[in-house]
């Protein structure tokens, strides 16, 4: 009995289920209330879709609103505490953008705030648009915006949830005196599918991780340090390097840096990845990459970073290297002009990191800053925000005035010339070759570069004399090919051998020691430089410029070797003198000789200003004797602007050794350079050899330089001895005998210089008589 009595049951329960579902199938799946007509329920639910509607509308605005300005809203609503415009933000595609992130510190918004301001927003725009709805149903329904309350669900924020935000408003209603019923048409509930909940948490992470790893700041570093882009031989931007080329000059004008650091930056914008470990590099390029953000990885977002709208940098910084330094001869001389620089940039910027939200196609932006400063070490190294400025240190605030009027030799104004005074840029002439502005006061160096068409000019300059347009002038870069040559001067005469008899003897001109009583002639012998290397500085009371014959393309790579390295290592104590051991002097030697290859005999040399009397002095070496000094020279030099060639005539000393070249030994070498005369530097070309015979001269002094020329037919027509007959075999012994010195009185002199002068340029040879 009882169980028929259960089967009964179950049937009656399947009957009722299936009742139900009917139910609910032919009703659209509500249940009208008992207590509301159904007519009324229709209306009902017409208004909550009508207001739904409205939610929906305000919901999205919202959301692009705060997607646009980074979980801000543009502007306050009531029950806001800050919008955008209220925190630190920077411009993009006209609108502002919040920093989530500036150097070491991380400033979003946390999710409270940003869940409050998308209800008061909510709210806000579902209040100003009941207005048509209440429009629309007039006293048919009636709403309580008085009791409006907004709950927002901003989900996706941890792993697994969906991609959406739930919107729930509170807002009594009655459609016809009927309340909406509770739990079915209110309150108003809609979902809307968005990646905003995941978006804001990657924002999180990467503002919290950006602050601790300095992500950007790192790679704007490597990028500057790692650019491959060049201009004249040397990066765009200079960081560290070496220049090889005597005069060679690196130069980059504020402008310049300015506009370089902003193509750098705009790379690193768009060649940085996200969710990939970083790759060595390679094919010459250079990409960055963000692997993870503390462990998390959003790979399901679209991410890219974008400058700031319009930023420019307006820093005052200028690079500018020289390679002016000679070589100093420490019983070795690498054989190239050699000079390091190292520059670091100081700079702030902002970006704009962009999600795109593939549900509503809105894009989430958010700033951060980047801090690059120098450190005590002259390396670029994240800084601190706002300690990266535009004006280097101490350059704010100048108390004077001062203006200064740039022209060339001819006093033609010279336009974009860049100038700097006590270390804090004045700025670039206009077309009138004039710029003014606040400077330091008192006596400071002013700095003036153009072009490397003209000279650039260091003075020392008191701040007086910039008030009323202080007139500068640019000497033009003369290009002239520099011409080496070695003249060895020697002396001939005569000893007391035996029996006084008098035995011919020559030596070196200003050798210390001579064995010989009579200096008769000074023959002075020019020849092209061959295996000897010349090191000379042309100083113009300003500049101290070097010329070398050396070939730095012979001598490329040569100081990559061990022994240049730790030559390098020592440099500075080499400098300055200080003594760095044997073994460190042994592997300078090595590096040095290993760096020779053969000098050039003619050089052209671009960075040498006109318009200055040049003093030079100079050396000349054996690099394959040990490097001994074979020659020393000093003379001066007048550079004007048609000068095309100059020719140096080093003379060659009369001992050779490491040891330096006194300045007496110098005075005496140009002295009797001078004697043969010749200057040590010349427009001219001079012949192989001069003689230089004393006021005494005999005729048979001339024979020597007669055969060598191979004009000695007719010889005897120049002598005649006082008995008649002709030089040599009618002399008898009053006359003396061979080349014996005192047959003196045969000689028909001036017919032999004439034959001398008719030989000269033939024969490269030219006797100068002193006393003549």
């Amino acid at each position: 009995m009882r169980k028929g009595q259960a089967e009964i049951v179950v049937v009656l329960g399947i009957l009722i289920v299936v009742a139900i579902a009917v139910f609910l199938a032919v009703m659209g799946g509500r249940i009208i209330p008992s207590a509301v007509p159904e007519g009324i329920y229709k209306q009902q639910r017409e208004v909550a879709a009508s207001v739904g509607n409205v939610i929906r509308d305000a919901t999205d605005k919202t959301l692009k609103d705060m997607m646009t300005h980074g979980g801000y809203l543009g502007a306050r609503v009531p029950g806001v505490a800050r919008a955008c415009n209220d925190v630190p933000n920077v411009g993009f595609l006209l609108s502002d953008v919040p920093y989530w992130q500036r150097c070491e510190e991380a400033m979003y918004p946390d999710l409270a705030e940003v869940k409050s301001s998308m209800e008061s927003s909510i709210e806000d725009m579902v209040r100003k648009g009941m207005g048509d709805i209440e429009s629309q149903y007039g006293n048919r329904a009636v709403f309580d915006k008085s009791r409006i309350d907004v709950v927002v669900d901003i989900r996706g924020t941890e792993p697994f949830e969906p991609d959406s935000i739930g919107v729930t408003v509170r807002m009594p209603t009655e459609v016809r005196n009927y309340t909406l019923p509770e739990g079915d048409l209110h309150p108003y509930r809609i979902e809307f599918d968005t990646r905003f909940g995941r978006i804001y948490s990657f924002g999180k992470d990467f503002a919290e991780a950006s602050a601790e790893n300095r992500y950007f700041d790192v790679f704007s570093i490597a990028a500057i340090y790692f650019s491959q882009e060049l201009e004249n031989t040397h990066t765009k931007l200079p960081t560290a390097g070496v220049m090889t080329q005597c005069g060679e000059v690196v130069y980059r004008s504020p402008q310049q840096i300015n506009a370089y650091l902003l193509e750098v930056l705009e790379y690193v914008m768009s060649s940085t990845e996200w969710w990939k470990e970083m790759q060595p590099e390679s094919s010459g390029t250079k990409s960055f990459a963000i692997g993870d953000l503390d462990g998390k990885r959003y790979t399901e977002l679209d991410v890219s970073t974008k400058l700031a709208d319009n930023w420019v940098f307006e820093l005052m910084d200028h690079v500018f290297a020289t390679n002016f330094r000679m070589p100093e001869h420490r019983g070795f001389v690498v054989p190239v002009c050699t000079q390091s620089y190292n520059h670091a940039y100081d700079f702030s910027y902002p970006f704009i990191v962009r999600v795109k939200d593939p549900y509503t196609g809105y894009v989430f932006s958010f700033a951060s800053e980047v801090s690059v400063k120098e450190n005590s070490n002259h390396v670029m190294e994240p800084g601190e925000c706002g300690a990266a400025g535009s004006a280097p240190s101490g350059c704010e605030s100048l108390p004077c005035q001062g203006s200064v009027s740039v022209k060339d030799s001819r006093g033609i104004p010279i336009g974009g010339a860049w100038v700097v005074f006590g270390g804090c840029p004045l700025g670039e002439t206009g077309a009138e070759g004039l710029v003014e502005g606040p400077i330091k006061c008192g006596a400071q160096e002013l700095f003036v570069y153009s072009t490397s068409d003209y000279e650039f000019l260091r003075r020392d300059v008191s701040s007086e004399a910039l008030r009323d347009r202080h007139e500068v002038t640019l000497n033009p870069m003369r290009e002239v090919r520099v011409h080496f040559f070695k003249v060895g001067m020697q002396l001939d005469g005569y000893r007391t051998g035996k029996d006084d008899e008098q035995m011919p003897a020559s030596c070196a001109a200003c050798a210390s020691s001579c064995d010989m009583d009579t200096s008769a002639t000074q023959s002075c012998n020019i020849e092209p430089v061959a295996r000897e290397q010349v090191l000379l500085e042309f100083d113009n009371g300003y500049m101290k410029l070097p010329v070398t014959n050396v070939d730095p393309s012979g001598a490329a790579g040569c100081s990559d070797t061990a022994d240049c390295l730790t030559c390098s290592e020592h440099a500075e104590e080499l400098e300055a003198g200080r003594d760095v051991g044997d073994s460190v002097m042994e592997a300078c030697r090595r590096c040095a000789q290993g760096c020779y290859s053969p000098p050039l005999t003619s050089t052209v040399v671009d960075y040498l200003p006109s318009g200055y009397e040049y003093s030079v002095e100079g050396i000349m070496f054996d690099p394959l004797q040990d490097y001994f000094i074979t020659g020393a020279l000093k003379g001066s030099f007048t550079l004007t602007e048609n000068v095309t060639d100059v020719y140096v005539y080093m003379p060659q000393r009369g001992r050779s050794g490491v040891s330096p070249v006194e300045e007496s030994e110098k005075s005496c070498l140009r002295s009797a350079l001078a004697k043969c005369g010749i200057d040590t530097l010349s427009i001219e070309k001079h012949v192989t050899t001069v003689a230089l015979l004393p006021s005494d001269y005999e005729c048979l002094y001339l024979r020597g330089y007669i055969e060598a020329c191979g004009g000695t037919a007719g010889f005897g027509t120049f002598c005649s001895c006082p008995l008649g007959g002709s030089y040599p075999g009618s002399c008898d012994k009053s006359c003396g005998k061979g080349d014996d010195p005192v047959c003196s009185v045969c000689c028909d002199l001036e017919r032999a210089l004439e034959r001398m002068q008719e030989l000269e340029e033939s024969c490269g040879l030219r006797v100068v008589a002193v006393g003549q």
